[in-house]
């Protein structure tokens, strides 16, 4: 899979999810940021730490599953 942030961003712009259903789900499976963090994540305004990454990437997995 590609960069889990960049396949976010994806889903959300072609809105095959959103930001909220995302973070749900991230923060479901551990996450450890709030929406404002994980949003700015999607968007590419932070970067996240590995862990987070890894969590994104989980998320992104779940929801596009679906």
């Amino acid at each position: 899979m590609q960069d889990p942030r960049q396949a976010a961003l994806e889903m959300v712009q072609q809105n095959r999810a959103s930001i909220e259903n995302l973070w749900l789900r991230y923060f479901a499976n551990g996450g450890n940021s709030g929406p404002l963090d994980f949003e700015a994540y999607v968007y590419g305004l932070l970067d996240p730490d590995e862990y987070d990454a890894l969590i994104l990437f989980w998320a992104v997995e779940e929801v596009s599953a679906r």
